[in-house]
This record gives C-alpha cells, structure tokens and sequence, in this order.
C-alpha cells in the first residue's frame, strides 16, 4: 500500500488525504499476512492488528482518552488531541458465533446515543444497540450517509438536515469533507475476523499518521444522549456499535472519558 498524507492542522478545512490502492487490514502475528477485503479506492487506510491497549501516541499532553469496556468481548479506545487527530484502537475477542455464520469482518460506527437495555453482543442483533436507543451515526458536518442521525431536510424544519441519504457524492473524498466524522469504516476500512491463538478475534488500530482524526469529538462528546428521549442528535456522540454484513448491530458499548 502507497500513501502519501497530508499533516492535519487544528483547522477543518484542511484534512487528511490519502491515495490507496486497496482497503487492507493486517493480520495478527499468526496470519499470513495482508487481505484485501473490498476495495475502497482513496476511502481507507492502514489498520494494524494488536493485542494489547493502544499507548498514547499523539505528541501533546492535552490528549482525552476515550474507552469503551465490551465485556468480554474486549475493548474499543480513543485518544484525541487538541487538534482532532486521533488513534484508535479495537480489541475484540470471542466471536466464533460471527465466525460460524459466515462473517469474515465487521464495520464500526460512532454512535450518536448511547446504548440500552438487553444484550450487548448477539450474533443475530443485540438488543442494546438498537437504534431507539443508539440512534444513527454521529455526523457533525453533515456527510449524510444512509444510517446519519441527521434527519432528511423534507422530514424536519430544522436548516441543519440531509437533502438525501446516503447523498450523491458521499465519502468520494475518503475524509471527512464528504463521510461521517462517525463512519470509522468507512473512512479506514472495516475490522477482520481472524483466528488467532486459538480464539476467534478483531484488532485493528488507526494512528494519526495513517489519517485518524476526530474534528470536533472532544466537545461533541455526550455520554447520557439517548436517542429514547431525542437528545442524541447528529452532532452527539456517546457509543461505539460494531455491525455485521447486512448491516445488523451485534455488538456495542458505552465511551467513557477515562482521563
């Protein structure tokens, strides 16, 4: 994979560009190395399997780290500077019952509510991450992709909607000029399930310098939005959801800010 990235400043209008030839995602140690899922042209990056909690990377003291516990089922973290550039990491452990049913990688999304009552992970849907509770994805400059929280503009009399969803051109500039700031696979590739030592796993992890950035999460961030009582909004963000092919929600969490 070639890259060439631009260095993202504090300010939105300059972002993150990368040119790629195909979605990848490395494989643990025990794999066999890279996989091309689906290609992505310039839409995704690099992300490289891990086992072990992201360490702080990003070069400042003024980072926010952000965790989200999965039970068992692992851990999500984000860490996100002053100027919106972002790590984030996955690690997810005990999905045979994905990998039994045929899926080989999951997509993951910021979410704009957080999570409900019942289940957290079920391969067939998990009752916690539906949308009455989760909502859509977080969507803060209006990317509009077809599961965006924002409403279309002929249902609302808000100004700030969605002419259409998913829009015409959307995530054709692979940052977020044009995807949701919440649409992580989007804009870096969905996340493999791999076997590895013997249990059925996902780990991936998205570095600054590979264009992870997060404009505007740090005051966007709305750990008690809900989408049961209307205030998860677009512009909110409080869960990270993981889906299968299909798009069913099967596994989910709450972010906490851990720093």
């Amino acid at each position: 994979v070639n890259m060439k990235l631009t260095l993202l400043l504090p300010s939105f209008a300059i972002l993150c560009t990368s040119s790629v030839g195909a979605s990848s995602l490395v494989r643990s140690s025990s794999g066999a190395g890279q996989r091309a899922l689906r290609s992505k042209s310039s839409k995704a990056t690099k992300a490289t399997a891990k086992s072990s909690k992201a360490s702080r990377v990003i070069p400042t003291e003024d980072v926010k780290v952000y965790q989200a516990d999965l039970g068992y089922h692992g851990s999500f973290q984000m860490e996100i500077g002053p100027d919106g550039r972002a790590l984030f990491s996955v690690d997810l452990i005990g999905l045979g019952p994905l990998r039994d049913a045929g899926e080989t990688s999951l997509s993951w999304h910021l979410h704009s509510g957080k999570i409900g009552e019942g289940d957290t992970f079920n391969e067939n849907g998990a009752e916690a991450c539906a949308p009455g509770f989760t909502a859509g994805h977080y969507d803060p400059y209006l990317g509009c992709g077809g599961a965006s929280t924002a409403a279309l503009c002929v249902a609302t009399n808000a100004t700030e909607c969605c002419l259409e969803k998913p829009a015409s051109n959307y995530c054709t500039s692979g940052n977020v000029a044009t995807c949701e700031v919440g649409d992580l696979s989007g804009l870096y590739g969905s996340v493999d399930i791999i076997e590895a030592d013997m249990e059925v796993v996902a780990n991936a992890t998205i570095l600054p310098e590979d264009g992870g950035y997060c404009p505007g999460c740090r005051n966007d961030f709305a750990p008690e939005a809900t989408n049961t009582d209307g205030s998860a909004l677009y512009n909110t963000w409080a869960s990270i959801v993981f889906h299968k092919s299909g798009g069913a929600r099967v596994l989910c969490a709450d972010v906490e800010l851990i720093n």
